[in-house]
């Protein structure tokens, strides 16, 4: 991304995978923002050091603050909408020929005749949200991308389940934090508060839309995961989660009751 372009921004939407950016995005956009999304650094061709220098240089030549917001996801809920996304447009196992076929642009009856989704049995479908969980691990947590980025502690961040989107302030930046669940069930509403304006509503990606929806449906009412995959999960983003849980560790149990073996 060029200084100029990053200049222009009015929001960076900086959110793990799978957690409404690109409706919070299209719903800015649309509605006359200059926004932009991204999961890491790298998908807007960034390092460190210049998304450091382009945020002071926004600050200093803006005379505001650059706004970001990101959004948590209870783990498992995430990795489950993450892992579908993944094999049907990434390359991470989207076909059998190991990803040689892709799946974009087909229509939704040549999808599932390529997709493993369509064409593997449950239990070796399950082996791979096993590996997925242990190796891939959604692709971490953008909001701990950021506080690495700017040196920002756990005890530096809240939220506030009376706020959709709790403000935090930084030198250069305000970070805006919302919860998932909480924002799913006021996007738009939670969106107008922040940007204090009427909003056109432009929901994208969603996971009950998709061609695969019904496979999305069966394998979140059956997979079983190992628990030592659940506790890893969550304990590992247990710092990060007791900012926006006030009870983080019964979100562990009953996951453990829920899916673990």
């Amino acid at each position: 991304m060029k200084s100029d372009d990053f200049l222009e921004l009015d929001y960076l939407v900086f959110s793990s995978h799978k957690t409404m950016t690109q409706s919070i995005k299209g719903t800015l956009n649309r509605s006359g923002f200059n926004c932009v999304h991204a999961h890491h650094l790298k998908n807007i061709a960034l390092d460190d050091e210049k998304f450091r220098t382009f945020c002071l240089d926004y600050c200093l030549k803006n005379k505001r603050k650059l706004k970001i917001i990101s959004v948590f996801r209870e783990p498992m809920e995430r990795m489950i909408s993450s892992f579908f996304q993944s094999l049907s447009v990434d390359k991470f196992g989207r076909t059998q020929s190991a990803g040689k076929i892709s799946l974009r642009g087909l229509t939704d009856e040549q999808a599932m005749e390529h997709s493993i989704l369509f064409t593997e049995s449950f239990d070796t479908i399950q082996q791979r949200f096993w590996y997925y969980c242990a190796v891939r691990d959604g692709f971490g947590e953008s909001i701990e991308e950021l506080m690495r980025v700017f040196d920002v502690q756990y005890s530096e961040i809240s939220f506030h389940t009376s706020n959709p989107f709790s403000r935090n302030q930084f030198e250069c930046f305000d970070l805006y934090l919302s919860r998932f669940d909480l924002l799913k069930e006021a996007f738009l509403p939670s969106l107008e508060h922040l940007t204090g304006t009427n909003l056109i509503e432009s929901s994208r990606n969603l996971s009950d839309k998709k061609w695969y929806s019904s496979k999305y449906d069966e394998f979140r009412s059956r997979v079983r995961v190992p628990s030592i995959f659940l506790t890893n999960m969550y304990e590992s983003r247990k710092l990060l989660g007791e900012v926006f849980y006030d009870d983080y560790a019964a979100l562990l149990k009953r996951s453990l009751v829920n899916f673990g073996l």
